[in-house]
């Protein structure tokens, strides 16, 4: 079937394309008609379905080497297209976006990919992936590089390789009951964005996870939910940048490999200089910026500007010359545009009652640990070990915020100042006779259960007279200090004469 510039086609049913390259749906030609066509040609709407399996061609290109007008096809949200083997209908560019995949469409893997030739998953945004069934074994693997996808679920007895080249962007949640897996060929390169967009993301399932190179994007708040098989894999380096929720699941670089050595990075984000756009095109997420200013230290970095939504981050960065966004942009804009980047922070979040314990807690990667100032906190249950300490020592640690959730004691196992805010949400923050929590001047304590369980005990050596220590700046007004010592609420209520 051919569609000239003029022709269009809604498909609320079913479209079945199969055989050889004389079975297959054009929509003309990017060399020639680029101008003309008006984008979607195709459009599958919500309920539909399209299966694919065509040898030798896409099923949609006009030829492999001159693929489709961009954003000819597009699967609705709701939409469901299969690919039942063949080459790949993605063609075989790595720069030309010409199937759309909405949020809210499913794109579905019923057989392997290893063994057909076409790019699978490069430089476009998809919906939901779904790989397998969950009794057929399929096998996919990404070929392209810089993909962003919705939420990737990988059925029991499948798998999904990742590829070295470009980090894999996942928008929503990680769902493994197979095996999510890096390149062979470079195990090490392969990395993954989790750039949530402002959504929670969970890595749930009972199969294994490895990411070498794991970040947690500036709006992402990312749930480690494994229920079983509580070990998430990584062999290079892990950087979290916004919010990482770890239950009581761990993070190791014990795959088996003597070489996997990973490092784990927490909220250390230098100030990085703002981007110039030579480009802003509606639909895209690839933005070609002023030549040599991109670089990868630049990922997971929240990115603002004309044409750009909210909650969009940095996923890849292919060369000097480019960067690739979680969302698609929004809006054309007449080059230069100036894209702004920043971060909020890391928050660490755990339910392991071993904390973060270096060798039994929720981080026990064998390279480098930084947990760097502004790293803020929350406690889920009761440990001896509820802060994370750098490899090379810091002193005293400055959190931007503290939040207590716990049944139970929460033990300090160093000396902090909270910048932003102490929040007494349930348990006791036990506070040894070594140490001190501050809450430092513009900071706030919070809490709304103040009582015998939930509360701060300072504790007291009476033979050597050493004591824990809660001191709270810039007092102006009337406050309940929740304290106490071991055994009892002893509250006190500070009314200063001038701020102190």
């Amino acid at each position: 079937i051919s569609f000239n510039n003029a022709a269009r086609a809604y498909i609320e049913g079913t479209l079945s394309i199969t055989g050889n390259t004389t079975n297959r749906v054009a929509v003309g030609s990017a060399a020639t008609n680029a101008a003309n066509i008006f984008a979607p040609a195709i459009t599958f709407a919500p309920g539909s379905t399209c299966r694919t399996f065509v040898t030798g061609q896409s099923a949609f290109a006009a030829g492999n080497t001159a693929p489709v007008s961009a954003h000819a096809v597009l699967f609705q949200g709701g939409s469901n297209f299969y690919y039942d083997g063949g080459y790949s209908p993605e063609a075989n560019s790595s720069t030309l976006p010409f199937i759309d995949f909405a949020p809210g469409s499913n794109y579905y893997f019923t057989t392997t990919n290893a063994s057909q030739t076409g790019i699978f998953f490069n430089t476009r945004t998809y919906g939901n992936v779904i790989i397998g069934d969950g009794v057929k074994s399929v096998a996919v693997n990404a070929t392209g590089g810089g993909a962003v996808i919705d939420t990737l679920i990988i059925k029991q007895t499948s798998s999904f390789m990742m590829n070295g080249s470009t980090p894999l962007g996942i928008n929503g949640d990680l769902v493994a009951d197979g095996d999510f897996i890096p390149a062979l060929s470079s195990p090490k390169a392969n990395a993954v964005v989790f750039s949530g967009n402002g959504k929670v993301q969970k890595i749930r399932g009972t199969g294994t996870v490895t990411i070498p190179n794991f970040t947690v994007a500036a709006t992402a708040k990312v749930s480690l939910a494994k229920t079983t098989n509580k070990t998430i894999l990584t062999a290079a380096s892990v950087r979290v940048l916004g919010k990482l929720d770890f239950a009581d699941n761990t993070l190791t670089d014990n795959t088996g490999n003597a070489a996997d050595i990973a490092t784990f990075t927490a909220n250390v984000a230098p100030a990085i200089p703002d981007l110039s756009a030579t480009t802003i095109v509606k639909g895209n997420y690839q933005v070609a910026v002023t030549a040599g200013t991109a670089t990868t230290a630049m990922i997971g970095y929240i990115v603002t500007g004309i044409g750009v939504a909210a909650n969009t981050v940095i996923t890849g960065v292919p060369d000097a010359n480019t960067i690739n966004l979680s969302q698609p942009l929004i809006a054309n804009a007449t080059s230069p545009v100036a894209l702004s980047l920043s971060v909020k922070g890391a928050t660490l979040e755990t339910a392991n009652a071993n904390g973060f314990d270096t060798t039994l807690g929720s981080v026990i990667v064998k390279g480098t640990k930084t947990f760097a100032p502004g790293t803020s906190y929350v406690i889920d249950a009761p440990t001896t070990v509820p802060f994370g300490m750098s490899s090379v020592p810091q002193g005293s640690l400055i959190g931007k915020s503290l939040t207590i959730n716990a049944t139970g004691q929460v033990v300090t196992n160093a000396t902090m100042t909270v910048t932003d805010s102490l929040v007494l949400s349930s348990g006791i923050l036990s506070i040894r006779t070594t140490d001190s929590i501050t809450v430092a001047n513009g900071g706030a304590l919070r809490g709304k259960n103040f009582g015998a369980t939930t509360y701060m005990a300072t504790n007291v050596n009476k033979t050597t007279g050493a004591q824990g220590i809660f001191s709270y700046k810039g007092l102006a007004a009337n406050t309940l200090i929740p304290v106490g010592s071991a055994a009892n609420y002893l509250p006190v209520t500070l009314s200063p004469v001038n701020t102190s």
